[in-house]
């Protein structure tokens, strides 16, 4: 450098030195608000285990957690202790071809000629393996 010269830094890049590649910086992020990482905590939850079948039942039905089987019709079978309860119900009854049991109401709904399998937090469904 020259005697006497001032070397003036960058107010862009912020160097002293010209010609010094800037240091990079990690991008910083401002703190989580309480509240929200409260209401995001509350979203989380964990999944319940999915009941298992009877050996019986699960050597004749595919258990399906988070379907509802949607078919041509549909019949209401009482209140249900568990998907096993309503897999039974299935089996006993003539033209069933697949059940969904309702979770939150234990409702155990038979159906017959399945059109489609919906997706539906709801439901566990069962159909033949």
């Amino acid at each position: 450098m020259l005697a006497g010269m001032i070397v003036a830094g960058c107010a862009e890049c912020r160097h002293e030195v010209y010609g010094v590649a800037p240091v990079a910086q990690a991008p910083t992020r401002p703190p989580a608000r309480p509240e929200r990482a409260a209401a995001n905590a509350a979203m989380v939850q964990p999944r319940a285990a999915v009941p298992a079948l009877k050996p019986r039942n699960a050597a004749k039905f595919a258990l399906l957690p988070d379907v509802e089987a949607v078919g041509r019709a549909r019949s209401f079978n009482g209140g249900q202790t568990d998907p096993d309860a309503c897999a039974e119900q299935c089996l006993a009854s003539k033209g069933c071809d697949a059940f969904s049991f309702e979770k939150s109401t234990r409702l155990c709904y038979l159906v017959t000629n399945v059109t489609e399998m919906t997706a539906n937090a709801s439901f566990i469904s069962g159909r033949p393996k």
